[in-house]
């Protein structure tokens, strides 16, 4: 959007105002996930520390704790911070619990997913798979994809071709449907993974030229990354 900058720069000042914490957490995390989602993680890591300081602010206020655990985590895990990001979730899913404020649960159950994926614990992302597969809105394009995704790439370590591969092809439809570039990108660049383990190098190479050219649509450097790192292996 052309007032996009515009739009962060009025954001950043508000959240090292004296406002009510949970818009200043709200604040955060959106202004938090847009420089990560278009692969700005030094300027991400800015406005988290910069936040960090001021959490006994938001003890009050169980949703602003809710937020901050789960902007947290997702700073953790596409920073590759592995125990930060398993911390994050464990805390955020456990305050929701108590507090009833349940609808990032699919995010952090997803990022838990993920992180033990990367940490090679095949047990704990079948874990949070199953949690995901108990909580995701099938209506929710976002959340249904993010949930096939996830049981694509557990499938396919666990020796599941066929589930899978269905998995897989659930997971690009949805995302479709949902119009979000960002994800798209995220989960094709996942499944072409998937596809490569499963042995289906065509798709695979497909599935990773298409997320690279959405990402060069929308200017993400993380996307370019991923990809080259992928293409590599």
């Amino acid at each position: 959007h052309p007032r996009m900058a515009l739009a962060e720069e009025r954001a950043r000042q508000l959240i090292t105002s004296d406002i009510d914490p949970t818009l200043r957490m709200l604040l955060t995390l959106h202004l938090a996930k847009n420089c990560i989602w278009r692969g700005d993680l030094a300027q991400a890591t800015i406005i988290l520390e910069t936040q960090r300081g001021d959490m006994s602010k938001i003890s009050s206020s169980p949703f602003a704790q809710v937020m901050w655990y789960l902007v947290d985590a997702i700073y953790a895990m596409h920073a590759g911070l592995h125990e930060r990001c398993l911390q994050a979730v464990t805390q955020g899913l456990q305050l929701s619990q108590e507090s009833g404020i349940h609808m990032w649960d699919m995010v952090f159950l997803g990022h838990g997913a993920t992180t033990s994926f990367s940490m090679n614990n095949l047990d704990a992302a079948g874990d949070f798979v199953k949690g995901m597969a108990a909580v995701f809105d099938k209506n929710r394009y976002t959340e249904a994809s993010y949930y096939h995704a996830m049981a694509a790439w557990h499938a396919a370590l666990t020796n599941q071709p066929g589930v899978a591969a269905r998995h897989a092809e659930f997971a690009i439809t949805l995302a479709e449907r949902s119009g979000k570039a960002y994800f798209l990108a995220s989960f094709m660049l996942g499944m072409s993974l998937v596809h490569y383990w499963l042995g289906n190098i065509e798709s695979a190479e497909a599935n990773l030229q298409q997320a690279r050219e959405i990402g060069k649509g929308i200017d993400n450097l993380l996307l370019e990354w991923v990809y080259l790192l992928f293409a590599s292996y």
